[in-house]
């Protein structure tokens, strides 16, 4: 490539390639260029925050969900094979005080940041370093580049979201291509959730699929279960809360690497 072509690519994706600087240091990586941005979209923690109930993630555990075949330190071991030699970068979309963000750290991930509109980082049970949270909704991540995150978690925080469909959009925006999430939408098969997740349109390159409670590596693709929600719910409208005892509340979803 010559020095015309690695400007113009340089242009169109900031994050790729080497940076332009000191000769006599070593260019930086693609992942070490995403973490001073998202550093940069950190809040000075406020002094005065009023310590309360830990209303987000609990140990990383608890992410199996009740799911048979959801293994976290697995998953996120099989996913880094897809980016050999780079940064693994997470997110714990909601995870509030960043317990589940440090245990992330502890089983693979090199960076785990929190994004969350409520700043955690109050009380002795906020262990994770204060420049990994994010003051931002699942609505909203703005200044969060596209194709950023490797793998993403989030436990019953969407479910508080005003605008699911949009939040589930902004997930599909900044996981990078060949990474994965994994979110827990509470109680979505009741109200206004179950119509967005029936209407969902996915992008091409966006897979997504319903987790089964207690039943070993089985995954429900969504489009199908769209139509099964579509067929079930035009009876009664309380088999809509039948529907989330029944099939759960796990999501995976998974983002096709480019070729």
């Amino acid at each position: 490539m010559n020095p015309s072509e690695q400007r113009q690519s340089q242009q169109r994706d900031p994050l790729r390639g080497v940076v332009a600087g000191d000769p006599s240091h070593p260019p930086m990586s693609r992942g070490s260029i995403l973490i001073q941005r998202l550093e940069s979209l950190v809040t000075p923690p406020a002094l005065d925050l009023e310590d309360s109930e830990d209303r987000g993630s609990s140990r990383l555990a608890s992410y199996s969900m009740g799911f048979a075949d959801l293994d976290i330190p697995k998953l996120v071991a099989s996913l880094k094979q897809g980016f050999p030699d780079e940064l693994f970068i997470a997110a714990d979309i909601g995870g509030y005080r960043g317990t589940a963000a440090l245990d992330l750290e502890r089983v693979g991930c090199d960076r785990c940041f929190v994004i969350d509109p409520y700043d955690g980082r109050t009380g002795s049970s906020s262990q994770l370093p204060a420049n990994r949270f994010i003051l931002r909704g699942a609505e909203n991540m703005e200044g969060i580049p596209e194709d950023c995150f490797q793998f993403i978690i989030s436990f019953n925080a969407l479910t508080y979201t005003k605008d699911l469909s949009r939040s589930l959009t902004e997930i599909f925006r900044v996981l990078r291509p060949g990474g994965a999430a994994v979110v827990d939408i509470e109680w979505w098969a009741k109200g206004k959730d179950l119509q967005t997740l029936t209407n969902l349109s996915l992008p091409e390159n966006v897979t997504m699929h319903l987790l089964v409670r207690d039943r070993e590596a089985e995954k429900i693709t969504l489009a199908p279960l769209q139509k099964a929600i579509q067929i079930v719910t035009q009876e009664k409208d309380n088999q809509r809360l039948m529907l989330g005892m029944m099939l759960g509340t796990g999501f995976l979803i998974e983002k096709k690497a480019t070729t």
